[in-house]
């Protein structure tokens, strides 16, 4: 296994024991040991009292409450599929923790059903541990709204934290490091490794966790990276910027809240003096330097060329936001066309610098 992969999936290693063949391609380790415990590969596959299985404390605070309605019904008619990942809890004797498998534990109640299967994994060696296994284990098999991906990534983040403040703590005492200690340096890059996203992605979901619960709401509904650019606002103005969105929707409909539209609002807020309720006539009229644009454009040009390219790749999960960007290009570009005419002829600006 390589070093880069150890990093993103070794806090499974312990949940098999020292003989686990770690698959690395294809399938996320988690799939792979589902898979397997599936087929009677791996780990024996107890059937368990529903009774006997207790939620993770975080689960909900990152994943919120989720509808199982389907799910149970399914159970109803074709019976428990599947596998519940458990261990055993050290702090409630005799029961088992969920890492994965919490919705179907839900479900199966629902149904009516009084034992499911379970793969019984070994219990996390600390609390930093527990934490991440929770995440990696869920990682795969859910489809999760922007916001459930931003309390994900601030849940790995404050995670890394803990480990980085144990790290100190126990460098101050003259402790040896462990080894597999993990290198603190980047806390961001290393939640990034564990989502399999790219670290940009990772800040930006922080940001969108950041934001006041008023624009949380609205990031299933509009452009949740748009949103997530009034992190720097304050509480006020991002009360604004709700305000400003709800009541442009109510006008015109979701669609006419674009992310233009919201940059565009975040960047007048901006510009708002603090205490101030709508932005002055001075703000508005207010101009920036000028610069030639052409600078610009050249630059692009050159860096969509280098990205177009065959010796340019998309990763599967970075093909949404990528098909994101390239819609907001192209609707710059289109806009800026219409402004300055046809080759030859003057703009609907009426002059050129």
């Amino acid at each position: 296994m390589s070093k880069k992969r150890e990093s993103a999936f070794g806090a499974f290693e312990g949940l098999f024991g020292e003989d686990s063949n770690m698959e690395t391609s294809g399938r996320s380790a988690y799939t792979e040991r589902m898979f397997e415990a599936q087929k009677g590969e791996s780990r024996p596959v107890t059937d368990i009292p529903v009774e006997d299985l207790i939620e993770d404390p975080d689960n909900r605070k990152i994943y919120g409450n989720y509808k199982t309605d389907g799910l149970t019904e399914s159970i109803e008619k074709n019976g428990f599929k599947g596998v519940i990942f458990a261990y055993p809890c050290k702090e409630v004797p005799g029961k088992y923790r969920i890492e994965s498998g919490h919705r179907s534990l839900d479900a199966a109640k629902k149904a009516g059903k009084e034992k499911v299967p379970v793969l019984i994994t070994d219990p996390p060696r600390n609390e930093v541990e527990r934490r991440r296994r929770l995440v990696l284990a869920n990682l795969h098999g859910r489809v999760f709204t922007p916001l459930m991906s931003a309390q994900q990534a601030e849940y790995l983040f404050r995670t890394y934290q803990m480990e980085q403040e144990k790290k100190k703590k126990d460098a101050s005492l003259g402790l040896p490091e462990t080894d597999d200690a993990e290198d603190m340096g980047d806390l961001n890059g290393l939640v990034a490794k564990d989502l399999e996203v790219s670290r940009p992605l990772v800040l930006k979901y922080r940001q969108l966790y950041s934001l006041q619960p008023c624009l949380k709401e609205l990031s299933d509904r509009f452009s949740w990276s748009a949103l997530a650019e009034a992190a720097s606002l304050s509480e006020k103005k991002q009360g604004m910027l709700a305000g400003i969105i709800q009541k442009k929707a109510e006008a015109d409909g979701d669609g006419s809240c674009t992310r233009p539209f919201i940059q565009g609002e975040i960047r007048k807020l901006r510009t708002l003096p603090d205490g101030a309720e709508t932005v002055s006539e001075e703000n508005k009229e207010k101009k920036e330097k000028r610069v030639d644009a052409i600078r610009y454009i050249r630059k692009t040009s050159e860096y969509l060329e280098k990205a177009f390219s065959a010796d340019s790749f998309l990763k599967e999960k970075s093909v949404p936001e990528a098909r994101e960007e390239l819609e907001k290009m192209r609707d710059l570009i289109e806009k800026k066309l219409e402004e300055i005419g046809p080759a030859g002829k003057e703009g609907k600006t009426g002059k050129t610098e």
